[in-house]
């Protein structure tokens, strides 16, 4: 996939940020397909054809990216276990 393609998906064409995640995906005539983007950073929505292959490896570097942001977070004290459990009445934390 063409570099110009790659960077359709990965930044925002309006204020450039790499923060873009896909909402939805719709499968064409193989191997095309039509992603639907928003941007973390000022919320602007699109569209993008590609290429299966292409999605494939944007939803990877996305992960990724999210892993690391995660690792960081915890290695910093930012986020613990508590961040992640489910609230259900029979399970309340006893801090609240």
């Amino acid at each position: 996939m063409a570099r110009a393609a790659r960077l359709q998906l990965r930044s925002c064409p309006l204020c450039g940020s790499h923060w873009v995640a896909h909402t939805s995906r719709e499968k064409l005539e193989a191997p095309h397909v039509v992603v639907s983007l928003c941007c973390g950073a000022c919320g602007a929505w699109r569209c993008v054809l590609t290429t299966s292959w292409g999605f494939e490896r944007f939803e990877r570097e996305q992960m990724r990216r999210l892993l690391r942001v995660l690792c960081a977070a915890l290695r910093l004290d930012l986020l613990d276990a508590a961040d992640f459990a489910l609230e259900r009445p029979e399970y309340a934390r006893a801090d609240r």
